[in-house]
């Protein structure tokens, strides 16, 4: 036989074969066909009028499960893993034929399906007999509704921040739509209070996430002690001008997409009106540069330490360094002395408490009076050499404190409704470290006099900068003391850094959502939402995250911030 001929001949097989998938497929609608389930993963496969195209990881389908003449019910799953199957597999032998792709007599062997595998997510409806629908195998598998994925989610009455759904397929990323619409999915409003973790690479969108959640929080209606009040943030800003441009509503290149996510979400370019910036006083220097980089001049108030004021604690934020016995000693002696001022009803400064601790050590032979954290009084004993070290470095950040060009910290200043405060700490870490505790402290404080006052949300960029050493050990105590009560009190914390390694382990225990945007590593947390490529490949704004309240939503968008961000 001629290869012609041999030719021809399978022309004529492959032209039957094609004739009976056509009239086998000719009544199936598109959509996909459920095959089995293993393990508790459901595998399907496309339909003929679905095999242009691969559903990404995180795109939801719906089952109808019930029997004819029975009441409707449904189960939700949602996409784990998507790939391409070749229909007829052609023989590596049609190689030799050399055939184009677009001839039309082997056009079958071009013909691909998408099988999927996915999770059971949500059932809508209930059998009278308390037992539970097999999806059984040929069952249709639609894309679900906008309604049903809420329903799924359990999403319907929630009231806090929205985001758009999302998915994940490589080094894909992509919104989740129902209709050709964007699907805009809200967190419940108690997600603020349990506490968050964001973490991600330079221009990853975390910061622009940080800012459009603040924007929220801050514009959003909350039930306090039976009456309903907008929410309080503090931001803290040590890089750049990140946080200090919230007053001034996002501009520059918007793209149509992103008006198109603000459609979807009802929200548009807008600066918040109610806002300030707060620097280090010690130097005008600081605030000058702040207004030449564009900061609005009138919102910026410089800040100082009040001796009398600050937690002794603190001081071990501020003052770097310290062995293990100066760290016991300096905060107690310090308490002593803020407490000997209060008895007379003295003002003083931190120059006079570097006074007493130079003259009293002189005077008695290194002796000094202590209070401990818990109000019991002793003394102890520092030698010259501890004494000296301990008296240079805090005369190394008297300019800290008690400055005449600048306003004492009260932290109830930002428990205004709707007000956002930007801390800048740019200039000075250490500085920022002792102000954020004595915000904290007093904010904690103000709360338990007041239940009445508005809730507050703190957004710590960079945490790792603030209490990344040993003498930050009570600053980080009273952080995770703030989280265990947060609900109780409407206290929440965003913690963001680079990677989630930077967060002190005593802070990532407390937290309970967790958003993972763009990194080369592969944090154990986002080990079962996508693999080491996808999320090193996520696009900017793009995460994948563990939501409180909200487990099957994994893959997700945060839109540009209304407010703050100049695109270039």
């Amino acid at each position: 036989m001629t290869s012609e001929n041999r030719r021809r001949i399978w022309f004529i097989l492959l032209e039957d074969k094609i004739d009976y998938f056509t009239q086998m497929n000719a009544n199936m609608t598109g959509g996909y066909t459920v095959l089995r389930q293993k393990s508790g993963i459901i595998e399907a496969i496309s339909h003929e009028q679905e095999s242009d195209g691969m559903l990404a990881k995180g795109t939801y389908l719906t089952v109808v499960t019930s029997d004819e003449g029975e009441t409707e019910r449904k189960s939700i799953l949602k996409v784990v893993g998507s790939e391409q199957h070749e229909v007829y597999s052609p023989s590596p032998l049609i190689a030799d034929f050399e055939l184009s792709h677009t001839d039309t007599a082997v056009s079958a062997d071009n013909k691909c399906k998408n099988f999927i595998k996915a999770v059971r997510v949500f059932d809508l409806g209930e059998r009278e007999d308390g037992k539970i629908d097999f999806i059984k195998p040929r069952r249709k598998a639609s894309p679900s509704t906008l309604e049903e994925i809420k329903e799924a989610l359990q999403v319907q009455d929630f009231k806090g921040p929205k985001v758009l759904a999302a998915t994940v397929f490589g080094n894909r990323n992509q919104l989740l739509r129902a209709s050709n619409s964007p699907v805009a999915i809200p967190f419940p409003e108690d997600f603020y209070w349990y506490q968050s973790q964001v973490t991600g690479a330079t221009g990853s969108g975390k910061t622009v996430a940080l800012k459009y959640l603040a924007t929220e929080f801050a514009n959003t209606d909350f039930l306090v002690e039976g009456e309903m009040m907008k929410g309080c943030v503090v931001m803290i800003n040590v890089k750049d001008q990140d946080f200090l441009m919230m007053d001034q509503p996002s501009a520059g290149r918007i793209s149509d997409a992103t008006l198109s996510e603000w459609n979807a979400l009802g929200i548009s370019a807008k600066g918040h009106q109610s806002f300030q910036v707060w620097c280090n006083g010690y130097d005008d220097a600081i605030r000058k540069k702040l207004v030449r980089n564009r900061v609005t001049e009138q919102l910026i108030q410089p800040k100082t330490l009040r001796a009398m004021d600050v937690d002794p604690e603190s001081l071990l934020g501020l003052v770097q360094d310290l062995t293990a016995q100066q760290r016991l000693a300096l905060p107690d002696i310090f308490r002593y002395w803020q407490d000997a001022r209060r008895n007379k009803n003295e003002e003083a400064t931190m120059s006079d408490f570097l006074a007493y601790f130079k003259n009293r050590g002189e005077e008695y032979e290194g002796n000094y009076d202590t209070i401990n954290i818990a109000g019991d009084k002793s003394s102890v004993t520092l030698p010259s050499s501890t004494r000296s070290s301990i008296h240079r470095k805090l005369n190394g950040v008297t300019q800290f404190f008690d400055s005449p060009i600048a306003q004492p910290v009260e932290a109830k200043e930002t428990l205004k409704a709707g007000k956002i405060t930007a801390v800048d700490l740019v200039d000075s870490i250490e500085f920022g470290a002792v102000l954020l505790n004595q915000i904290l402290i007093g904010v904690l404080e103000a709360k338990n006099e007041d239940l009445r006052l508005p809730p507050i949300l703190f957004l710590i960029d960079e945490v790792h900068k603030f209490y990344g050493s040993d003498s930050s050990k009570d600053s980080l105590r009273i952080l995770d003391n703030i989280c265990r009560v947060g609900r109780s009190k409407k206290i929440g914390i965003v913690f963001a850094s680079q990677e989630p390694s930077d967060i002190p382990k005593g802070l990532e225990n407390v937290t309970n959502s967790k958003f993972y945007f763009k990194s080369p590593s592969h944090p154990s947390g986002a080990k079962d939402l996508a693999s080491k490529s996808e999320v090193a490949n996520l696009k900017p704004g793009f995460c994948v995250a563990q939501v409180h309240n909200v487990p099957s939503l994994t893959c997700m968008k945060f839109p540009l911030s209304p407010s703050g961000v100049k695109i270039d």
